[in-house]
């Protein structure tokens, strides 16, 4: 039973993460006319961002800030 759960942990975290790095590629690549408002890249960052410090992945909370930097994006988790 808890190998069970514990694979049931594995698969919601690596979920997390994927939908926190689809959101941050979807920032990094998407030109600016396919995103619906202006500040719409900016949550799009800060969910990211929010899951990658959840699950604690760090390499990436760190690209993601790095990003948001570059697009003078500020936030505070």
């Amino acid at each position: 039973m808890a190998i069970y759960l514990l694979s049931d942990v594995r698969m919601v975290l690596t979920g997390e993460r994927e939908h926190a790095v689809a959101l941050y590629m979807a920032c990094r690549h998407l030109p600016s006319q396919l995103l619906c408002s202006p500040g719409e890249r900016a949550g799009m960052l800060a969910e990211a961002a929010k899951t990658l410090k959840k699950i604690g992945d760090q390499r990436s909370l760190e690209e993601c800030n790095n990003l948001m930097k570059t697009l003078g994006i500020s936030l505070q988790l």
